[in-house]
């Protein structure tokens, strides 16, 4: 009996684990919009936006990295435990 509770809560967090990954890859696309904004509107300019080697591009470029990478991935591995 003690297995099955511990697996009852195993499952669950599994599945937290997966919407985590999407949750943060949603959360780099919205950075990436808000870097986007940013520069558009000239907001925070000490961030020279549209700037090469500037933090704000380094910013934008991670934020897309990440976002690119782990929304896939948390979509994928859902898909595939389906």
């Amino acid at each position: 009996m003690p297995a099955v509770g511990w697996l009852d809560r195993r499952i669950p967090e599994r599945k937290d684990r997966i919407r985590r990954l999407q949750l943060l890859g949603a959360s780099g696309f919205a950075v990436v919009v808000f870097t986007h904004f940013a520069e558009m509107f000239d907001l925070l300019p000490g961030m020279r936006w549209g700037v090469a080697d500037s933090p704000g591009h380094y910013l934008d470029l991670a934020s897309a990295v990440l976002a690119l990478t782990l929304f896939p991935t948390g979509y994928l591995i859902h898909a595939l435990r389906q």
